[in-house]
């Protein structure tokens, strides 16, 4: 087993947080983007980002485990609200449009 000094679990799990927000974002928040969806790409990406941000929770050194943490989920929570609502509120409208022509 490897062994990293407290400067090298630091940078690994903040690149580990980092890689995992970018697979949400291109897997997840892409499929909002790009018009089409896919329900096994967003499992999939959400799925990648719940296992790379725990294994930077068991990098990460001691004293900034927790509140890293729960900073970021809660983050990621209220980015991935804020989209569903926007969609949803963009299809509603485009319906709305739609029933009145």
């Amino acid at each position: 087993m490897l062994r990293f000094n407290r400067a090298r679990r630091t940078v690994l799990s903040d690149t580990l947080r980092e890689l995992a927000n970018l697979v949400v974002a291109a897997l997840v928040l892409g499929q909002f983007a790009g018009g089409r969806r896919s329900l096994l790409l967003i499992f999939g990406g959400m799925t990648a980002w719940v296992l790379l941000v725990g294994a930077a929770l068991v990098c990460a050194p001691e004293g900034q485990q927790m509140a890293d943490a729960l900073i970021m989920v809660y983050g990621i929570i209220l980015v991935a609200w804020i989209v569903v609502l926007l969609d949803w509120w963009g299809r509603r409208k485009a319906r709305q449009s739609n029933e009145h022509r």
